[in-house]
């Protein structure tokens, strides 16, 4: 094809191409039902997905949701947060608590990955969903998460005080330096 001077750039389309609304529509609707499952993973995986998403219509099938776990706590979080919906301290910091309530762990990198799991812990969720609101007022929340059991929620907490960029977090994260495994230690750097 021409590359020169006048050649017609091609056309990308990107979401609102010919039946995008009605795609966005059909998925959310999946997901709103997949909300209401009686399956406890169905759910987490559901709501994860929706707070991806950012897709605020779904709220209500959000609040429905019965199943509770670290997880879907964290998950919760997030999808506020990336819906702009404004929540009191006292719930974030509700959800953030039980979202760092996760048995399973990784507790650091070696050799053995048999040990390790796919899953995204509560912990990790909520931290992102506390890095978009940026506020402040919610630092201890993630200094606490540094401080966690699994290294993947202690990198989280970090790369969400980085994006913060409040000076409070200087500290915490200089002391965190000192003792932590090389994922958190990339995060901190």
């Amino acid at each position: 094809g021409a590359t020169g001077k006048g050649a017609k750039k091609p056309t990308v389309r990107r979401g609102g191409g010919k039946g995008g609304k009605k795609a966005a529509g059909a998925s959310g609707q999946l997901l709103g039902e997949l909300l209401a499952d009686r399956d406890g993973e169905v759910v987490r995986l559901s709501l994860m997905a929706a707070a991806y998403s950012g897709d605020a219509s779904l709220k209500d099938r959000v609040q429905a949701v019965t199943v509770n776990s670290s997880a879907i706590s964290g998950a919760r979080l997030l999808f506020q947060a990336r819906c702009g919906e404004s929540s009191d301290d006292s719930q974030i910091a509700n959800l953030f608590n039980e979202a760092l309530q996760d048995r399973a762990t990784v507790h650091g990198v070696s050799g053995k990955m048999a040990e390790f799991t796919l899953d995204i812990p509560g912990g990790v969720l909520a931290c992102q969903g506390l890095a978009i609101v940026k506020n402040t007022r919610h630092l201890p929340l993630l200094f606490t998460a540094l401080n966690n059991g699994d290294i993947r929620v202690q990198a989280e907490a970090a790369r969400a005080l980085g994006i913060i960029g409040a000076p409070d977090a200087v500290p915490a994260l200089v002391q965190k330096v000192s003792n932590c495994s090389w994922p958190v230690l990339v995060e901190v750097a």
